[in-house]
């Protein structure tokens, strides 16, 4: 895992985020310092407890679309790939990788999980960033990104 991560100025600037309170905004950006290369963070409950913030922050960037729940104790950065390009050599795939295959990125680079969009899995076997396992659909990957 990158020991540096990147913040997306033009997200973090917009209105919609400037009127989180601040604890909120601490939590983002504490969730984003702390996940791995692909998004996922799983350490959230000791963030809360370590922060001076609540559940009641996280539960605010799950309804304003800044974190998915994937898990009880799973989440990922919505915006991940809006804030950070990982070089291949640098790159430590999640050990998550069953939930990677359940995430798509839509036209903006925001993760879904509404199932439009690339796969996600797809897109970092086809780029190269995963080896040694079966690509849910090759195909389709190479299709969409023709489209693109």
């Amino acid at each position: 895992m990158a020991r540096c991560r990147m913040i997306n100025k033009a997200l973090i600037s917009r209105d919609c985020f400037l009127q989180l309170s601040c604890a909120t905004q601490l939590l983002y950006f504490h969730l984003c310092l702390n996940a791995d290369d692909d998004g996922f963070v799983d350490n959230v409950i000791t963030l809360i407890r370590q922060l001076p913030v609540g559940s009641e922050d996280l539960k605010t960037l799950i309804e304003k679309g800044y974190v998915l729940i994937l898990d009880d104790y799973l989440y990922v950065i919505t915006h991940w790939r809006q804030h950070n390009r990982i070089d291949k050599n640098h790159y430590v795939p999640t050990t998550y990788i069953d939930y990677l295959k359940k995430i798509f990125i839509d036209d903006t680079k925001a993760y879904t999980l509404s199932g439009k969009g690339i796969n996600l899995f797809d897109y970092q076997f086809k780029r190269g960033f995963i080896a040694g396992l079966p690509s849910s659909d090759i195909t389709t990957i190479e299709d969409n990104l023709k489209k693109n």
